[in-house]
């Protein structure tokens, strides 16, 4: 009898300490852009768990938030593209967090001419990322072009050190830290959040961010623990502060608004058919 008293107490302390942790769920690996979003959301609500779950073009992400519908996944809206392993993806976006300018850094003497007529790689982070998008959109004047997805800024850093990448596309929250630490890496252009980049008839428009999505078969009170463990971090200044501080620009779109990015965002990924 005692011991079943202690195996009930036991099961008692461990469903309420499962009960008050929240959770985020990315699809890159410790080191790179989404880590540094999702600690940040771990510092300032410490009841946070990250999980990783690389790979497949968000699928292993997707499918351990559906199986833990009280996480949210912190990333951008890969799966909603028409060749999307997952149609149509069992998760809808809650709230738009993040939105970063992004930088094309680079090892070599690359200019603006070269980069529109020579054969030349450029890294991103994975394929129908934002990164990429803004590849293919090069692409269309410099079909030479080649685009290499390195599965993560933290794989990326030695290929752009080594001079496998002629150049890298990356988020500016991890490019900052990058262009500090490494003196021979240098910004060749970067194109802001939701303000194109114009330069002579080029025109490149990042259609990237970060958001907070929640999985489509999360019951309502599933669906509140992860708005709750979310607005527990989003409601306090210091959160909008360090995005900043950062290069990262804090958003709050919900609503139209919300749906209006969406939208563009996978307008653009269709139509470079991803």
């Amino acid at each position: 009898m005692k011991k079943i008293i202690i195996a009930l107490a036991l099961g008692l302390v461990s469903s309420i300490a499962t009960a008050n942790t929240c959770g985020v769920v990315i699809d890159f690996p410790p080191g790179g852009t989404s880590d540094r979003y999702a600690r940040l959301l771990q510092k300032y609500n410490p009841e946070y768990k990250i999980e990783y779950r690389t790979g497949g073009m968000s699928v292993p992400a997707v499918n351990f938030l559906g199986d833990n519908p009280d996480y949210i996944y912190l990333g951008s809206p890969v799966l909603f593209g028409d060749k999307s392993p997952l149609k149509p993806p069992p998760i809808e976006l809650h709230k738009i967090l993040i939105g970063a300018p992004i930088l094309a850094v680079t090892t070599k003497s690359i200019d603006w001419s070269k980069l529109l007529s020579d054969k030349i790689n450029i890294g991103v982070p994975g394929l129908g990322t934002s990164h990429h998008l803004i590849v293919e959109q090069l692409k269309e004047h410099n079909p030479k072009i080649e685009v290499v997805p390195t599965g993560g800024d933290n794989k990326a850093l030695p290929m752009i050190m080594n001079g496998d990448l002629d150049l890298y596309l990356i988020s500016a929250t991890s490019g900052l830290v990058w262009l500090d630490n490494h003196k021979q890496i240098t910004n060749l252009f970067t194109v802001e959040f939701n303000k194109p980049f114009i330069r002579g008839n080029i025109k490149l428009q990042s259609v990237g961010f970060n958001g907070a999505f929640i999985h489509k078969n999360a019951n309502s009170t599933q669906r509140q623990k992860a708005i709750d463990c979310l607005d527990k971090v989003t409601s306090q200044p210091g959160w909008t502060d360090e995005l900043r501080k950062m290069g990262a620009g804090p958003v709050q779109l919900v609503g139209k608004e919300k749906e209006t990015a969406l939208k563009l965002y996978v307008d653009t990924l269709r139509k470079y058919n991803q």
